[in-house]
């Protein structure tokens, strides 16, 4: 397979709430003028889906795989095509496609964990995330989603660690605490959680309530 030559810093596109786009304009150029038009070409197609035009994103992608195919990045645009036209098993199809050809890729982990949580595939999701991490430390959008989905799975004393490691990337967030306490009251640590729930009240009255 030819070696991809452009890729995006951080490309998130398909992202939780708590994260952002990084813009085409954060492509890194890895080849000379020779690859300015692949790029540009990737550049509108990203533009196109970010815009909601995901059938003009969909042909720009088909169009820089008939001519450089196996791009991960390229790859990965067309997991998320998918996954936002409600092709779950196709968008699977192509994240797994792009870790396959840029396996130390985080981002694309973390983007296929997301469509495994999204149609009930918890367990999976959470090897996604922890391989994501592995990849990258401190990665926010794995980190968090992996606490949720361990939560979700009835695992609280897997989940408090985790959510203690988001908190460390996100001292702010309200939610986060919130969230930890509750993990904390499943497991009768009561008293933690108290001491959990007051950030969250003190950053967001109504954020945090002990669970009946």
């Amino acid at each position: 397979m030819m070696e991809h030559q452009w890729r995006l810093c951080a490309p998130d596109f398909l992202h939780a709430p708590e994260t952002r786009y990084h813009p085409a304009a954060h492509l890194i150029m890895t080849q000379p003028d020779s690859q300015q038009d692949l790029a540009a070409s990737f550049r509108e197609a990203v533009q196109a889906f970010k815009a909601g035009d995901y059938a003009a994103a969909e042909s720009a992608c088909q169009q820089l795989d008939a001519r450089q195919p196996g791009v991960p990045d390229v790859l990965q645009l067309r997991g998320l095509i998918a996954h936002r036209s409600g092709r779950f098993d196709e968008a699977v199809r192509w994240l797994q496609a792009a870790i396959a050809a840029a396996p130390r890729v985080a981002q694309y982990h973390a983007n296929l964990a997301l469509v495994f949580e999204e149609t009930g595939r918890l367990e999976e999701a959470v090897a996604c995330n922890r391989r994501a991490i592995e990849q990258e430390a401190g990665h926010v959008q794995a980190t968090l989603r992996l606490a949720n989905e361990l939560y979700m799975l009835d695992r609280p004393a897997e989940a408090v660690p985790v959510y203690e490691q988001a908190l460390a990337l996100r001292p702010r967030d309200a939610d986060l605490y919130s969230n930890l306490g509750g993990a904390l009251v499943a497991l009768g640590e009561n008293e933690r959680a108290i001491d959990g729930f007051r950030p969250a009240l003190a950053r967001r009255p109504g954020a945090a309530a002990l669970p009946p």
